[in-house]
């Protein structure tokens, strides 16, 4: 009778609510002994469905009680043989725990006793083998491969030697925070990170106060994180952005510098450059402190950092921490990725980071001294060079102004124009001597180009060049203005290429058609040229 009661007790229980409980309080980091206890009661998960009894043993594996999580993932191989899902996660776990033998048995299990197909245990990460010389089907080279690629990140990304930390969050307050953990990180941290179990930073500072990496940070500013945007904003934003990833890589380039660029799962990005041998924190500091003072008056809606902040640590402060790359943002839910990879795996990823060039002792050292004699300003990439020589007006305004250099940009990278992106364009370089050649190679790059209604547009242009405070108003620029060195009672962008101004003589009939007709065939074969190989 007892057990009956007992029985019957159970199927009362809401399944959901106590599963929702569970990783409320196991996600905050807060496990009780109560939840602890539950966590292990057969009695329970064997009442779960299929996904429940998963989630069941995710959680379990979150919480660090990775035996219960072993338990009811046998137990769903055996009660529910079809639910694939259960069957790789199990394989995972194995492996992860270097259980190779265990993993092989399962994989025979799952094989020859249900019929299971053997891609199942290839790579449950990604739809596709990883790409490898090594033959991944077998779980010996498919476990050292992914043991290879979490030693090339712990090693990309290290900061202090007995310290990391834990990120904490608070969704019903939406705070978020870390706490340290105070030992050395392992492979089983940093793949519980990958995986998402747990979200864990770094402390850039050694204890000698040397880094081996450094970031410059980039936020949205809070004040556009609260509250509903206008859609001038949020276009103004995205243009920005863009400008950002763009413009940041551009520049670190022609230092002879490689930037891993990341979306950070939660408000912005983060600008990775890695140090072949670790360098003094003031040295890396001065590095990336040239780069943001270069960026720093181009933004309105976004904020830069460079971290570290501190040149030197003393005692057992511990300095500032970054979150690790491709782990989840505990309060925004969202998994951060390295761009040009958001539809990747995380081990497709990882493999990216093979790629990296680290900065050299010799690199820093020449790029610091340039930076010192001002020379640095002066550096231009072989490639932008030969452009800047083709299109000498773009390259002065990409240079001189933010809000074309944004424009350019957008163009550049494909992106559709908005009204107030044209009517600047139109009303500015429509202004210079070579207006249609500029006009078309700009918006040539576009999916929706139309070079009879850019003819047209142009036909319909008068008065003059559009001012800054204008162009500023219309892009909902919050920078200040540009200075020239000739004060003019009316500035306007192209004051920094007054030599490639319309003239103001009128030209003979004659003369205006032939430069029509080289402007032309000038477009023509730069639209040719796009198509050749």
């Amino acid at each position: 009778m007892m057990l009956q009661a007992k029985s019957t007790s159970l199927k009362t229980v809401d399944y959901s609510l106590l599963l929702s409980k569970l990783e409320k309080n196991i996600l905050k980091g807060e496990l009780t002994p109560k939840y602890s206890h539950i966590l292990k009661q057969k009695n329970i998960w064997s009442n779960l469905n299929q996904d429940q009894a998963l989630s069941w043993a995710r959680l379990a594996q979150i919480a660090g009680d990775v035996q219960t999580s072993l338990e009811v993932l046998d137990w769903l191989n055996q009660t529910y043989p079809d639910f694939t899902l259960a069957w790789q996660e199990h394989w995972e776990i194995l492996n992860t725990l270097g259980k190779t033998e265990q993993a092989i048995q399962l994989r025979a299990k799952a094989i020859k006793q249900y019929n299971l197909p053997a891609s199942l245990f290839v790579s449950v990460s990604s739809s596709q083998p990883v790409s490898t010389d090594i033959d991944v089907e077998e779980p010996f080279a498919k476990y050292h491969l992914r043991q290879e690629l979490l030693e090339l990140f712990m090693r990309l990304f290290r900061g202090r030697e007995n310290c990391f930390a834990r990120q904490w969050v608070d969704k019903e307050n939406k705070k978020q925070g870390y706490v340290p953990v105070r030992r050395e990180m392992t492979l089983k941290d940093v793949n519980d990170h990958l995986m998402g179990y747990k979200t864990y930073g770094i402390y850039l500072l050694t204890q000698s106060s040397h880094v081996y990496t450094a970031v410059l940070d980039v936020d949205l500013k809070l004040s556009y994180r609260q509250g509903k945007l206008s859609a001038t904003e949020r276009s103004s934003i995205k243009r920005e952005r863009d400008y950002l990833l763009q413009r940041i890589p551009e520049l670190s380039q022609a230092m002879n510098l490689q930037t891993l660029v990341e979306f950070s799962g939660g408000k912005g990005y983060h600008f990775w450059y890695f140090f072949a041998n670790p360098q003094p924190a003031e040295l890396a500091r001065k590095l990336l402190n040239f780069l943001a003072q270069k960026i720093k008056p181009d933004l309105s809606y976004f904020d830069l950092e460079v971290f570290p902040k501190q040149n030197q640590i003393n005692g057992n402060s511990l300095g500032n921490l970054v979150k690790l790359p491709l782990g989840v943002h505990r309060l925004t839910g969202k998994t951060s990725y390295f761009i040009g990879y958001k539809q990747c795996s995380v081990w497709e990823q990882l493999e990216s980071l093979k790629k990296i060039n680290l900065i050299s002792e010799q690199t820093l050292k020449k790029t610091l001294n340039q930076i010192q004699t001002s020379s640095a300003k002066t550096i231009i990439h072989p490639k932008y060079q030969k452009w800047a020589q083709t299109y000498p007006e773009l390259a002065i305004l990409k240079k001189n102004c933010t809000a074309l250099s944004q424009i350019f940009n957008s163009c550049f990278s494909s992106k559709e124009l908005g009204l107030r992106e044209e009517k600047v364009l139109f009303g500015t370089i429509g202004f210079l001597t070579r207006k249609k050649l500029l006009l078309h190679y700009l918006l040539g790059h576009l999916s929706e180009y139309n070079p009879h209604l850019v003819d047209y547009k142009l036909s319909r242009l008068r008065g003059t060049p559009l001012g800054c405070k204008k162009i500023h108003d219309l892009l909902g620029l919050n920078i200040d203005f540009c200075w020239f060195d000739a004060k003019s009672s009316y500035p306007h962008p192209l004051l920094h290429c007054p030599e490639y101004l319309v003239q103001s003589i009128p030209k003979q009939e004659k003369i205006e058609n032939l430069n029509q007709a080289l402007a032309q065939l000038k477009i023509s074969l730069e639209q040719v040229q796009r198509f050749l190989p």
